[in-house]
């Protein structure tokens, strides 16, 4: 039986990561998987307030994930996972996966320049087309001031 592949698209918000992730995964019938999908099945069945609410839902958001990430591995499927993975806070979980289940990864990292990523999630936040659980339009100071957002690292899935 061949390895499943996983295709892991990660990148700071705004990058376009989950349209990106959309397309592959319907282009090669693909199931797929992503953070934000699931943390707002979370807000709509429990609520949402503020933004503390919106973290602790985004902590339990990646414990969903990462089960339904083994699950696929378990049945040797290959599927498409997004969100916004990062290097120092993912690659140990995907280095476990892996030694737990073989399966090709390949990594989508999405980019793009700080400012155009201010601008992008500023432009979501105020369309009134995300969920309002995120908290985004009480972000927008944080997204121009943090350098991760400028220079976000891909997580790396090798050793």
């Amino acid at each position: 039986m061949e390895k499943p592949l996983v295709i892991i698209v990660s990148g700071p918000p705004g990058t376009g990561k989950t349209t990106l992730a959309r397309t592959v995964a319907e282009a090669f019938s693909l199931p797929f998987f992503n953070k934000d999908s699931i943390k707002e099945l979370l807000f709509d069945s429990l609520g949402w307030s503020d933004r503390e609410w919106s973290k602790r839902l985004g902590g339990a958001t990646y414990v969903l994930l990462w089960d339904i990430v083994e699950r696929m591995l378990v049945a040797r499927a290959s599927f498409v996972v997004e969100s916004n993975f990062t290097t120092a806070l993912h690659s140990e979980q995907f280095i476990a996966l892996r030694d737990r289940h073989a399966f090709v990864p390949f990594q989508i990292n999405c980019t793009a320049d700080g400012d155009v990523l201010y601008e992008r999630f500023k432009e979501r936040a105020e369309s009134g087309e995300r969920h309002p659980g995120h908290t985004d339009v009480d972000e927008h100071g944080r997204v121009r001031g943090n350098p991760a957002a400028r220079a976000a690292r891909p997580a790396r899935h090798r050793r």
